[in-house]
C-alpha cells in the first residue's frame, strides 16, 4: 500500500549518528575534569567548558582531552579545530590514548593541522589497539573508504570487524558493505550484509539507513519490497542524509512505494545536490534536460547541473558539456569549449578503461572538420589546464 512521506515519518522515532566518531572517553568522578563534564552533562555548556579550561591549564591531560573535544565539535564556543590539535596534542603528550586517536583524525583529514595521513594513521592505531571502539571505527572508515589514499579493503575488513563487534554502527555498515561486495577477502553474502547493515541502521546510522532501504528496493538479500524500502529512505533522508535524499527523489520519480511526483523528486534531488552529491546533480541534469509532468524541459538549468558534476570529472557529465556547447544546448554555441571537453571526457574514460574507444566519434569528426588548428589547438591547451573542483566535501570521481 503507497504511504504520505508524512504518514510515514510520523512512525519513526529519528536519532543522528556522526559518520566519523570521537573517542568519547569515560568519566572517573575523581577526574579534575568530573565537575565540567556534570556541567555539560546538566546543558551549561560554556560554563562546562570554562570549568574543563581551568583544569587543562593545570595540566589535567582529561580536561585538555574534553576541551580539545569541545573545540573540535563546537561545544559551547563556535568550532575551531586549530585550538582542538593544540588541546589534543596537549593531551596526547600527556599519553592520553583517546587524544591521540582524534588528534590522529585530524591530521587524516588535514583539519586544523596541515594534512598528514601516515602520522594521523599511525596515531589512531595506538587507540584502536587499546581497544578504543571509536578509533578502530575510524580506521575501518579510513582504509574501506581511501580517506587517506586509496582503499586498502584487507586492512579495512580487521578493523571494521573489531569495530562492529563492539557495536559501532559505522563500522557495521561498512563491513556489510564489504560482505555484499565480497570486498577484503570477505565472502559476498548477501544475508550478512543485511544483518550488519540493519544493526547499523537500528542505531540511527543515516548512510546504514540508506542502504537497507536500498536492498529492499532492488532485493539484495530480502524480498524485493518498495513500501520498506520508503520507510528507510525516509529515515535516512529526515538525518539529512543526501543518498536518502536521492533515494526519496527516485521513489517519488518512479512512483515506489508512492505517487509518482516529479515536484517532489525535484525537491529531494536538490536537497541532496546542495550537500554536494554528484547522483543528485545528475539526477537534476537529467530530468530538466527532458522536462517531466510538472517540471517543464529547462535547458539552462539543466546545463547548470551538468556543470557541477563536470567539474568533478563525472564522465557522462563531461561528454554532456561537450554536447550542450556543441549544439548550443542551455549555453551559448562555442566549439572550443565542446572540443575542450570532450578531450576530458576521453581522458577520464581512458584512465577507467585503458584502451577505451572515442566517447563520440562522431561528435569529435564534426568538431574536427569545422575548426581551426588554432581553434583546435586553443581547445587543447585549455583540457591541459582544467582542474577539477575537488575539497575535502566535494569529492571526485
Amino acid at each position: 500500500m503507497k504511504r504520505t512521506i508524512a504518514a510515514l515519518a510520523a512512525m519513526l522515532a529519528l536519532t543522528l549518528t556522526p559518520a566519523i566518531t570521537h573517542a568519547g572517553s569515560p568519566v572517573n568522578p575523581l577526574d579534575a575534569s568530573a565537575e565540567g563534564l556534570r556541567a555539560e552533562a546538566q546543558g551549561d555548556l560554556q560554563g562546562a567548558l570554562a570549568l574543563l579550561r581551568a583544569a587543562a591549564d593545570k595540566g589535567d591531560a582529561t580536561a585538555q582531552y574534553h576541551v580539545a573535544r569541545f573545540y573540535n565539535v563546537g561545544i559551547g564556543t563556535p568550532r575551531d579545530p586549530a585550538a582542538a590539535a593544540l588541546w589534543y596534542g596537549r593531551s596526547a603528550d600527556q599519553g592520553y590514548v583517546y587524544a591521540k586517536g582524534d588528534l590522529g583524525l585530524l591530521y587524516v583529514l588535514g583539519d586544523g593541522v596541515p594534512r598528514d595521513a601516515p602520522r594521523g594513521i599511525a596515531l589512531i592505531e595506538v587507540a584502536a589497539k587499546a581497544d578504543i571502539p571509536a578509533s578502530q571505527s575510524n580506521l575501518c572508515s579510513i582504509y574501506a573508504q581511501g580517506i587517506a589514499s586509496r582503499p586498502e579493503f584487507a586492512k579495512a575488513a580487521i578493523w571494521c570487524r573489531k569495530a562492529a563487534d563492539a557495536g559501532q554502527p559505522s563500522a557495521q555498515h561498512l563491513l556489510g558493505q564489504m560482505y555484499w561486495q565480497g570486498l577484503g577477502g570477505l565472502p559476498q553474502d548477501n544475508h550478512q550484509a543485511v544483518d550488519l547493515v540493519l544493526a547499523a541502521a537500528l542505531q540511527g546510522y543515516s548512510a546504514a539507513e540508506y542502504r537497507l532501504g536500498w536492498f529492499f528496493a532492488n532485493g539484495v538479500g530480502v524480498p524485493t519490497d518498495y513500501d520498506k524500502a520508503l520507510i528507510w529512505y525516509v529515515r535516512s533522508a529526515e538525518h539529512n542524509d543526501a543518498d536518502g535524499e536521492v533515494g526519496l527523489g527516485e521513489a517519488y520519480s518512479q512512483g515506489r512505494g508512492v505517487k509518482v511526483d516529479n515536484v517532489q523528486a525535484t525537491a529531494w534531488y536538490r536537497k541532496a545536490a546542495d550537500q554536494n552529491s554528484l547522483v543528485a546533480e545528475k539526477r537534476l541534469g537529467a530530468l530538466y534536460e527532458r522536462g517531466a509532468v510538472g517540471v517543464p524541459a529547462d535547458a539552462a538549468e539543466a546545463f547548470r547541473w551538468w556543470r557541477k558534476a563536470a567539474d568533478r570529472n563525472d564522465v557522462g557529465a563531461l561528454t554532456t558539456m561537450a554536447t550542450d556547447y556543441a549544439e548550443g544546448r542551455g549555453v551559448a554555441r562555442n566549439d572550443i569549449q565542446a572540443l575542450m571537453w570532450l578531450i576530458l571526457a576521453n581522458a577520464r574514460n581512458q584512465r577507467s578503461s585503458a584502451g577505451a574507444a572515442d566517447i563520440t566519434p562522431v561528435l569529435h569528426a564534426a568538431l574536427l572538420a569545422r575548426m581551426s588548428a588554432d581553434q583546435v589547438a586553443q581547445a587543447q591547451r585549455l583540457a591541459a589546464d582544467w582542474k577539477p573542483s575537488c575539497t575535502v566535501t566535494v569529492r571526485c570521481v
